[in-house]
This record gives structure tokens, C-alpha cells and sequence, in this order.
């Protein structure tokens, strides 16, 4: 059984994986397509759920209520929240997609937030050395560019939000 540690942990975030190809890794398949890769501070992964609905019925069946088990629907969204190390503007490009540059201001980057959005693929990596868990949200939307925050003890942070479908959402491991 492995138990992760945080620095076994890296972040990738890059171009939409095309077709998720079973003969190689996630980790192997992004890393052609990263383009952002950062230090974080917290990772939650949520979503993936579905409801069920007791449908009850005429009759009886030895004695008890007779009914069913309806699924009402195909699953929630799978998320992704990413608390990073703030260190440019390279967060906020991760969420527009869109650069333009100033001629007067040469050597700057800038990112303007109100552009469309690009579809992004994000790798988690639990890397202990020997074993792997590879986690991916493909075709994921960024939801979120958070605030920058930075406190007087601290450092600049900022976090991030992708979601994507259950179907574009995969987990694998080495693990015996």
C-alpha cells in the first residue's frame, strides 16, 4: 500500500489530450502537451457522483413493498481545485488561453481575462519512484481563475478551478 506524500505530487497542465491511447501512460501522453507545470500547495478532486431513485411499485414481494432502483442520471461533472504558488501571469493564461503583447512594453507578457476559453487537459502525478498514480481530467474547462492572495507570513497564491465530464476523467496505477 502506498501512502502519497505532498512532494510526490506534480501538477501538469496542457493541450487536450486528442485520444487517450491505452498502449502508453497518462503521464507518458502529457508530457509532449504540457505547458504549464507548477508547484501547489492544496489539490481536491471532487464530483463523479450519481443518484438513485427508489421507484415503488404495485404488489408485493415476500412480504415487503414492492419497488425498484431508478438511476436519474448519467453523473456529475468530475472537478479539479488547485490552490498554486503564484509566480506570473502564466495562472491566468492557463484559464483564457489568449496572449497579447504591447509593442511599448517589450519583454512583458500580457494576459487579458475576458477572451474565450480554452479547453485544457490537467495531470496529477504521485510519483514515489517505483509506484504511480496518474490522475487526468481531459477536455477540462477552467471555472476558475481565483484571487491572488498574499499574507503577511505567506507567499502569493492563487487557485485554480477545471471541471470535465465523467468520461473525460481517468485514473490509473502500477500498484500491485
Amino acid at each position: 500500500m502506498a501512502i502519497w506524500e505532498a512532494r510526490e505530487a506534480t501538477i501538469k497542465v496542457g493541450a487536450v489530450v486528442a485520444a487517450i491511447q491505452t498502449s502508453s501512460t497518462l503521464l507518458t501522453q502529457m508530457s509532449a502537451a504540457t505547458d504549464y507545470t507548477n508547484e501547489a500547495k492544496n489539490i481536491a478532486i471532487t464530483g463523479g457522483e450519481r443518484d438513485v431513485e427508489s421507484i415503488p411499485l404495485l404488489g408485493t414481494t415476500s412480504g415487503y413493498t414492492n419497488q425498484e432502483i431508478f438511476q436519474k442520471s448519467t453523473g456529475s461533472l468530475r472537478e479539479v481545485s488547485l490552490t498554486m504558488v503564484y509566480k506570473d501571469a502564466d495562472l491566468a493564461l492557463l484559464g483564457s488561453g489568449t496572449v497579447s503583447t504591447d509593442g511599448t512594453a517589450s519583454g512583458y507578457t500580457r494576459v487579458q481575462g475576458d477572451q474565450a476559453v480554452v479547453q485544457r487537459a490537467v495531470l496529477l502525478s504521485f510519483n514515489s519512484g517505483t509506484d504511480y498514480v496518474n490522475i487526468l481530467l481531459n477536455n477540462a474547462y477552467p471555472v476558475k481563475i481565483g484571487d491572488i492572495k498574499i499574507e503577511a507570513d505567506g507567499h502569493a497564491e492563487q487557485e485554480l478551478v477545471y471541471k470535465c465530464l465523467a468520461k473525460d476523467y481517468y485514473e490509473e496505477d502500477n500498484l500491485a
